[in-house]
């Protein structure tokens, strides 16, 4: 198998690699420790499990030491390999870690926690089209929180993967839909300014119901679009807590997107 022609999505519970944070000094640099620390506990442990575990990831699949992997960063904060390597993000809420890595596109991601949402009418002006926040609407029950967040979660890794700060206006993304009700991984098309952009971006959502997650995932590149899956086989639920270059490899073997499909 060639992994430099796939993309690659983690799902990380952060509290089956706890044991991680006995080895701060050889999965991380003193600088992430001290942004850890300015987080109040648990918020603390979780920061620098998820600089340790996008370290051990990115060192497994680049062949090299955690530490030798330098970042260098754009002008709204995205950091990058320095060494241009492989393109990669990171989303982390409470205890869920999403890793999203490509060797050759752009890519962004986003992690959810379905709950209440205060303000709830003025969170939908804010942030929705008003096509989105009709759809919101009609649904019934938990489902209005459920696609609430998920467009929001669509919209943030999509300005995450072309590096744009989330200042940017929300409203100005519209996606299509066809749309959450089933609550599976899907692929979904959507317009910028009134531009479809279906042609440089492919993006998928993955519904974790049992945990309330809602994970998002887009790559992004200016000049073709390399293929669309309608499969939940495109998330990697990887609980497995021994962080292992043989296990990260039995994951990335079963997975996702790959060119041509």
């Amino acid at each position: 198998m060639n992994i430099k022609t796939s993309t690659y999505a983690f799902l990380f519970d952060l509290r089956q690699y706890e044991y991680l944070l006995q080895e701060k000094e050889k999965y991380s640099t003193l600088e992430e420790r001290q942004r850890a620390e300015k987080y109040t506990s648990p918020g603390a442990e979780r920061k620098i499990l998820s600089y340790m575990i996008r370290r051990i990831v990115l060192s497994i699949l680049l062949d090299c030491d955690p530490l030798d992997i330098k970042y260098k960063y754009n002008k709204n904060g995205k950091p990058f390999d320095e060494e241009d390597r492989i393109f990669f993000n990171v989303s982390q809420r409470d205890n869920w870690l999403g890793l999203l890595l490509d060797f050759q596109d752009e890519v962004g991601v986003d992690i959810e926690i379905v709950k209440n949402i205060p303000k709830f009418n003025a969170f939908l002006s804010s942030y929705l089209s008003p096509k989105e926040k009709k759809i919101v609407i009609k649904q019934e029950g938990y489902m209005r929180e459920y696609t609430a967040h998920a467009f929001w979660s669509m919209k943030e890794s999509y300005l995450k993967a072309i590096g744009v700060g989330l200042s940017y206006d929300m409203k100005k993304i519209e996606f299509h839909s066809q749309f959450i009700e089933e609550k599976k991984s899907v692929f979904y098309t959507w317009i910028k300014d009134r531009v479809e952009l279906d042609n440089a971006f492919s993006m998928q959502v993955v519904f974790k119901e049992d945990d309330r997650v809602i994970y998002c995932f887009t790559k992004y590149n200016e000049s073709y679009f390399e293929g669309r899956a309608d499969s939940n086989e495109s998330l990697i639920d990887f609980c497995n807590p021994q962080l292992t270059k043989k296990d990260v490899f039995n994951h990335i073997n079963k997975m996702i997107i790959k060119e041509g499909q």
